[in-house]
Formats: C-alpha cells, sequence, structure tokens
C-alpha cells in the first residue's frame, strides 16, 4: 500500500529500468539468491596437494575450469598483472591480449598484455573441471619478478554479449609461478647401445610428481618441438609426431632437509650411435600429445659411428679396417663374427645358444649350454681383435687376418667394458667381405645411336656394360658417364649443293599474300637448307638486308626438289616490287678452321669434321638459280615481281557513300523527300548490282561454253515468279553467291531459272541447305563483296551451292613433266570435283544437261 508523505525506493523522475535506487540502504531484507550461469561456473588453480599436480612453471600453467555446457571449447589467457580496479574483462578483451597494441580499441587497451593464451584442442566432451593448458612466453631475465600470475578464462559458446568471462572481476584466477625444472643445461653422457640414466632435477617448490613428465632424446641442434624421438633408441618410445607424448613416466626421488631438492629419473636409455644428443622435457599433455616441448640439455655418446659401408679383404691377406667415433680409446676391440650370428652371440666350443644365456663360460668344456636351451653344433669364425695399431679419440685402425671366404658382421667393444666376453661386443659398425681379389671387366663398345649425318662430319653414340663386377677389394667399375661415349664419324667433306631452277606457287604473286618457293637441283637437304628474300640488285650474300624467308622442310621436299614455305603464314612480302631469291647450303656454308685463323667451304676437304654455322646469317645465302633461255633472252628463275596487293572494289562503296552524302545534305528538308530520294539511289545500285558489275571485276574469266550457255538463258524480270515459288530476288541473291566462290555469270539462273529443257521442274532439285562457308582465303574474301550487298535468300530454300573453287588450270614447273607427288595448298589434285566434271579437271557436263537430267526425276513430296 501506498503511504501518503512516504519517499519511494526509486527516484521517480528517472525513466524506468535506470538504476542505482535513491537509497540503497532502505533494501535491507534478502529474499533470495539469483545465480547468472554461462558455459564456464567457475576457474580454479589445479590442487597442489594430490599428485596429478599441475603446478605453473615458467613454460606453461594449467587451471581448472567447471564446465556447465558439454561440446564447448574454452581458452583461458594469462597476465602478469590484475586488471584496474572495477574493469570487468569481456571476452574480446582476454581474446585480443596478444594483440599489437595499435590494433587494439580504447577498452581494450585497459586489460593488460598477456604473457600466454591456450585454447583446449577438442571440445570438451562432460560436464564437471577440467584441465586448460596455457603456454607461457616469459624471457628468463624478467622471472624474478613475476611471483603470480592472473588467469580469466570464456568459451566463445553462449556468448553474444561478449559478458562471458570467468572469473568475473579484475583480478581473475591468482596462481603462483614456480620455479619447474632446474636443469635446463644438464649434461649427460653414455656409450653407444650401452643404457645409461637421465636425471632431471626439480626447483624445490616445484612437487609436480611423475604422473605428467616425460623425455626424449632428438638429434643434434633440432627444435624439440618440431622433431621425433631419435631412430634405435631403446628405453623410451614415442609416437612419430613430434608433438606426441612419450612414455615411459619417470621415478621420483625427494630429498627431505633445506631446499627439499626433488629429482626425476628415467634409466635405461640406449643409443646404437655415437655422437651428441638434445634432450626435451615435456610435462603437460591433452591425451597423447604435448603441449609443449622444452629443451634441457645434452647427452653425448661415445664410442664407433654406425656404419652401413661395406669393406672387403682376401682369405689369408692381412688389411686394415678403420673405426670412426668420439671417445675412442686403446682398449677398444673388435670381433668379427658372420653374417648370420649377432654381435653379442655366445659360442660355446662350436655350440651357439641364443643371447640370452650369455652366463655361460667361455672356457667350458661341456658340448652343451648350461641353461638347457636348445643349441646347434657350429663350428663359425669368431675373430677377436687386440690393440688397435693406431688411435685417438675419433679414429681407430685395426688389422685383420681371416682365412674364410664369407661375409662377416663387424662388432666393437669400448667404454667401460671390459670386452672380454661375447656380450660386451655391442656395437656392429660395419659389414665386412672376404672373398678372391677380382678387378672390374668390361664388354668391348657396341653402336647404339648411328651417324646423325651422311656427310660433313656426324656424331655417333657406344655403349659398353660391366661383365665382371669387382669383388675382395679389385678395381672398381666405371661410372654410368664412363659407360657411354661419343664418336665422330663420317668426317668426308659433303658435296655442294646446285640450284638448277627456281619458281613459285602461285605463279602471280601479290602483296601480303602467301606464296611458296620450288626449288629444283641436286644434293639438297631439306631438314637445313633455308631460302631467303634481297632485294632484285642485290647479290646474294652481300648484304645483311633481307626480306624474310623460310625453311624447306614441307611435306615433298627430298634432295633434289625442296618446297620452302607453308602457303599460309609464310612466305609473305608487304609491298609490290621485284626481288631475288637466295638459297643457303646449310652443310657448305662458311665455317671457321680449326685454328681460327680463316673460313673455308665444308664442300672442301680440308673443313672435314669441322661443323658448318649454318644457315643464321644472311652472308650465307650465297647460292641461286643460274641464268636460262638464250642468250638473247635470258631468263633468270631466281627473280620474282610482287604485284600490288589485292584492293577490294569500291564501287559500291561509293554508292553507299553516296547515297549517305545525299541523305545528310537533304537532312533539313522533308521526311518524305529523304526516303523517296533514298529508294531511288538504293533501286539504282542494285541495278547495277543485277548487271553484274561487281562479280564481273573479281571473278575469273568464265569457260567460253559458260558463256554460250548463259547467253541462251531466257530473261526474267525483278519479281518475276519462276516454278517452286522463288522469284527474282531469290535468284539474285544465288547468282550473286555463285560468282563469289569463282563460277561465271548465269550459273544460277542455268540451275533454277525457266529453261525449255527443265520446265517447271527446279523444284526437283531437292539437294541439302547450303554449308556454312569456311574461312576463305585473300582471293575468296574479296569475291565475297557480292554477298554483302546482294538480297537475302529464303531459309528454307533447299539448293547446295558448288565446289568452293572453279576449275582452273594448274601450272608445273618447266623443270618436270608432272607436277610434285605431294598435295599443296591451292593444287587442283588437292580439291574437290566440281559438279560440271566428270573427272579432276574436266569440264565433263554443262549444266544444262545436269539441270535436264534432274528435270526428269519425280519431284519431291510437297
Amino acid at each position: 500500500a501506498r503511504v501518503l508523505g512516504a519517499t519511494p525506493c526509486v527516484d521517480p523522475t528517472l525513466p524506468d529500468g535506470d538504476w542505482p535506487p535513491t537509497d540503497a540502504t532502505r533494501y535491507p531484507h534478502e529474499v533470495g539468491k539469483l545465480i547468472v550461469i554461462g558455459p564456464i561456473l567457475d576457474v580454479r588453480e589445479v590442487n597442489a596437494q594430490t599428485q596429478d599436480a599441475l603446478l605453473a612453471a615458467p613454460w606453461a600453467a594449467t587451471v581448472e575450469v567447471n564446465i556447465f555446457l558439454v561440446g564447448v571449447r574454452v581458452t583461458c589467457a594469462a597476465t602478469r598483472e590484475a586488471a584496474h580496479t572495477g574493469y570487468m574483462p569481456r571476452r574480446s578483451d582476454v581474446q585480443n591480449c596478444t594483440w599489437d597494441v595499435l590494433e587494439l580499441n580504447d577498452r581494450q587497451k585497459l586489460f593488460p598484455r598477456c604473457v600466454g593464451i591456450g585454447t583446449t584442442p577438442n571440445q570438451i566432451p562432460s560436464l564437471g573441471w577440467h584441465q586448460v593448458h596455457i603456454p607461457l612466453n616469459i624471457p628468463p631475465e624478467e622471472l624474478a619478478d613475476i611471483p603470480e600470475l592472473h588467469v580469466w578464462c570464456f568459451s566463445s559458446e553462449m556468448c553474444g554479449n561478449d559478458r562471458c568471462v570467468m572469473p568475473a572481476s579484475s583480478e581473475g584466477k591468482v596462481i603462483k609461478l614456480r620455479g619447474g625444472v632446474e636443469t635446463l643445461e644438464g649434461r649427460w653422457s653414455g656409450t653407444v647401445s650401452t643404457a645409461f640414466p637421465i636425471r632431471v632435477q626439480l626447483a624445490g617448490d616445484y612437487g609436480i610428481g611423475t604422473m605428467w613428465p616425460r623425455i626424449k632424446v632428438v638429434k643434434s641442434g633440432g627444435i624439440c618441438q618440431n622433431e621425433v624421438l631419435v631412430k634405435g633408441a631403446v628405453g623410451l618410445s614415442c609416437p612419430g609426431t613430434p608433438s606426441g607424448k612419450c612414455e615411459p613416466e619417470p621415478r621420483a626421488f625427494k630429498q627431505l632437509g633445506y631446499g627439499a631438492a626433488q629429482e626425476l629419473l628415467w634409466d635405461g636409455i640406449q643409443l646404437p650411435n655415437a655422437g651428441s644428443y638434445e634432450v626435451c622435457y615435456c610435462d603437460r599433455h591433452y591425451e597423447e600429445a604435448c603441449l609443449v616441448w622444452v629443451n634441457i640439455g645434452t647427452v653425448k655418446v661415445l664410442g664407433p659411428f654406425v656404419q652401413t659401408a661395406r669393406f672387403a679383404g682376401n682369405p689369408g691377406v692381412n688389411f686394415e679396417l678403420p673405426v670412426n667415433g668420439i671417445g675412442l680409446e686403446r682398449t677398444d676391440r673388435l670381433r668379427i663374427v658372420p653374417q648370420a650370428y649377432f654381435c653379442n652371440v655366445n659360442f660355446v666350443l662350436g655350440t651357439w645358444s641364443p643371447p640370452a644365456d650369455s652366463s655361460t663360460s667361455n672356457a667350458s668344456s661341456s658340448n652343451e649350454s648350461t641353461s638347457g636351451a636348445e643349441t646347434r653344433r657350429l663350428n663359425p669364425v669368431d675373430w677377436r681383435s687386440g690393440a688397435p695399431a693406431f688411435s685417438n679419440r675419433t679414429y681407430e685402425l685395426f688389422e685383420v687376418v681371416i682365412e674364410e671366404e664369407d661375409t662377416y658382421n663387424i662388432c666393437w667393444c669400448g667404454g667401460e667394458r671390459v670386452c672380454s666376453q661375447p656380450e660386451d661386443f655391442i656395437a656392429q659398425v660395419g659389414m665386412l667381405q672376404v672373398e678372391r681379389k677380382r678387378d672390374c671387366s668390361l664388354t668391348e663398345w657396341w653402336v647404339v645411336m648411328e651417324c646423325n649425318r651422311k656427310c660433313g662430319g656426324g656424331e655417333m653414340t657406344l655403349r659398353r656394360s660391366v661383365s665382371v663386377w669387382p669383388t675382395g677389394g679389385g678395381k672398381e667399375c666405371p661410372g654410368e658417364q664412363a659407360l657411354v661415349r661419343t664418336d665422330q664419324c663420317n668426317m668426308e667433306a659433303c658435296p655442294l649443293a646446285r640450284v638448277d631452277h627456281i619458281w613459285t606457287e602461285p605463279e602471280d604473286i601479290h602483296a601480303e599474300e602467301p606464296f611458296r618457293v620450288h626449288i629444283e637441283g641436286l644434293n639438297l637437304e631439306p631438314t637445313e637448307d633455308r631460302m631467303l628474300l634481297v632485294a632484285q640488285g642485290v647479290a646474294c650474300g652481300s648484304s645483311q638486308v633481307h626480306f624474310g624467308g623460310a625453311a624447306c622442310t614441307q611435306e615433298g621436299s627430298y634432295g633434289e626438289h625442296l618446297i620452302c614455305g607453308d602457303g599460309t603464314r609464310s612466305i609473305r612480302v608487304k609491298s609490290e616490287g621485284q626481288y631475288k631469291i637466295c638459297f643457303c647450303d646449310a652443310s657448305a656454308s662458311m665455317i671457321e678452321s680449326w685454328d681460327g685463323t680463316h673460313n673455308i667451304s665444308s664442300g672442301e676437304f680440308s673443313a672435314a669434321g669441322l661443323e658448318s654455322m649454318g644457315c643464321s646469317n644472311a652472308a650465307m645465302y650465297l647460292l641461286t638459280a643460274p641464268l636460262g633461255g638464250t642468250p638473247e633472252e635470258p631468263v633468270d628463275s631466281s627473280k620474282i615481281t610482287v604485284l600490288e596487293k589485292r584492293v577490294e572494289d569500291v564501287a559500291a562503296q561509293d554508292e553507299t557513300d553516296l547515297s549517305t552524302g545525299v541523305v545528310v545534305a537533304v537532312t533539313g528538308g522533308s521526311a518524305t523527300a529523304v526516303i523517296v530520294l533514298s529508294a531511288c539511289i538504293g533501286f539504282y545500285c542494285y541495278m547495277r548490282w543485277k548487271d553484274g558489275h561487281m562479280p564481273k571485276k573479281i571473278a575469273p574469266q568464265p569457260d567460253p561454253r559458260w558463256a554460250e550457255e548463259a547467253d541462251t538463258m531466257p530473261k526474267l524480270a525483278l519479281g518475276d515468279a519462276l516454278p517452286g515459288g522463288m522469284d527474282m530476288k531469290q535468284l539474285a541473291w544465288y547468282e550473286a553467291y555463285y560468282q563469289s566462290l569463282g563460277y561465271p555469270p548465269g550459273t544460277a539462273s542455268q540451275a533454277m531459272g525457266p529453261t525449255p529443257a527443265i520446265g517447271a521442274a527446279p523444284a526437283a532439285l531437292a539437294l541439302p541447305a547450303p554449308p556454312p562457308p569456311v574461312q576463305a582465303d585473300f582471293s575468296q574474301q574479296q569475291r565475297m563483296l557480292a554477298l554483302q550487298n546482294a538480297p537475302r535468300p529464303p531459309m528454307a530454300l533447299p539448293l547446295r551451292p558448288p565446289p568452293p573453287t572453279p576449275p582452273t588450270a594448274i601450272g608445273t614447273s618447266p623443270r618436270v613433266k608432272t607436277p610434285p607427288t605431294p598435295p599443296m595448298i591451292g593444287r587442283r589434285n588437292s580439291m574437290g570435283t566440281s559438279p560440271r566434271a566428270g573427272t579432276p579437271g574436266g569440264l565433263g557436263k554443262s549444266f544444262s544437261e545436269l539441270v535436264a537430267e534432274a528435270a526428269k526425276k519425280a519431284p519431291p513430296p510437297p
């Protein structure tokens, strides 16, 4: 009930929900508790009173978190100082505490910098207390100034407002930083394949127990976090990954009294090879993975280096065996036993028993093993050495004599061992092969690859192989390179090439159009010889100025006839004019003499064995065709004339320009005048085209018989209907199309127009529709201008066009009776046959005869 005159608990002038109240002391009655929870309920230090306590060390710290939500990952961060009083850290503050200060916002800059941050690698599977390890990065010189750490933890799950950090205080969870391992620069030593212990001293306040500490031994100079356990180690076992947890756990010893020193012991460790190794320590694990491996010192293993090399000796002959290692002494000894037995095998008067029976005396006279184990009666070689003939701390040399041929193990004994019993020889330092001395033997040379040149000096490859491999220290076989050799061959000088005649294809050459050059003669080489174009008045080989050239490797080239240029991209000349064709005989190009004093021709005897310069220089193009004809009228076949570039007929374009100009001129007039004038000019252009102006200008000369047939065709007016529904516009398009392909005017009219022989039968020519034209060459592009201004054809007109190239006479070389056999671009024998031709190159039947035959066939169904 509201009491008149009473002061309200909340200032009524404040908006609803704003706090604090007017007077907090007026709320003296406790009515219950409110708990706000998230994924983490609490954070605590690992109990130092239990055996598995994980106290904070300079390299890592561990806390326990009470998980309220299953399947989360937890992140914890440690700082060297608390946050400002009243500062409530948020997730973003803790998460970014290792960032550079310049990358933080104003609030995050108030949170202290972290010395370490760590996250559980897997999702936590159950509720309750779980450990979180934090790797630390504290410089050693600062450890004395950091007595304690402040830890905060969070989980990103159920943290939408960024306020899920535990403990929810400015101080965090305070844990004491302990001394950890005092042996950080330890020095241990041992002997090859001999057990030795590793002892690790702990600080008096670091009672970590034995459940967590582990060690591993890695190669010298390696980084503990990145290296695996050294191969062949005994007494330690680790997974194959650098972060794997090693076994076994140590034994712990604690000395009572002042300082309460503690020690961890791993014993029974053996390393198979002499050398220096790194010892690594870890005491934080997530299941089978170690969090941080710390280097705590080195171990030096004395003895020989285990060698995989094989030594050789001859039976009954004194030979030397070297041994390399660390800490070698004159008390070291060698034992040599057959390869079938281990180094520490125990021989008992001709019987062998397993190494486990090593207590059996070597001097026993019994023929059976005293242990009762199974024995085998043997008579193996068991050679023992005396003191080495030469010895220092890193090298020993033993003199050996073995009578029987066999393969043996070389065993070493040293260090603190007496070397009187077989089991004292614990390290195998190599293999020994005792056999009769035999040198390497090779086969004769045989040819692998024939000579690559017929003359002028070539190369051939020969090879040999090993027939007898060396044994007993005999002469070694040469390497692979010594089994292959390259010899010179066909050193006689090449005959000089002779050029008899040169001709081009096509005969008429236009600028920027490709053509080929045919060269006839003797001793020509298609793979190396080349041709070059120079100015008409320039002597071949006298100038470096040229107009391009080409190789003569085209199909059909051989020793008496070369085809130079591919006919599509080469050869081309940009400008019209007269040029000379020069030829390079690659095998006879000028070359430098063996002593470098002068140049000679490889066609001479003195050039035998020397390699020519080829056709890389314009000065090597010295040959050309001789003059032919008569003295009164000489003919130079090396001279070619390049005509001017073909240009498209610009008449239609001029008319189009005229039409456009008239339209522009009368822009200010009425629209009706413009339309009428444009229509008149367009009709005039069409009539010009209809008269065959453009096709007649660019098409080749028609055959006289075609012209006669065209003159006999009846004339129809524009728009007259033809049989089958075709009008003159459609016929005009086909007429222009046939002419663009090189056929004379009137071809389409003969095929589709009304002739006495056809009647109403053109519809019977039910041929396939014209396919899309292929990309034309330069001359085809010019002829296709006839189509640009022609009316478009009906899409359903079923008529196939004639062949793309009209039948024309193909020229041949005046030096040969028949054209070259290989097909070439532009040759008649490489093209399809004309519908007018019965045979390639012949005219065959006329179009009138063909159409008459088609008229006799039944018309196609409608």
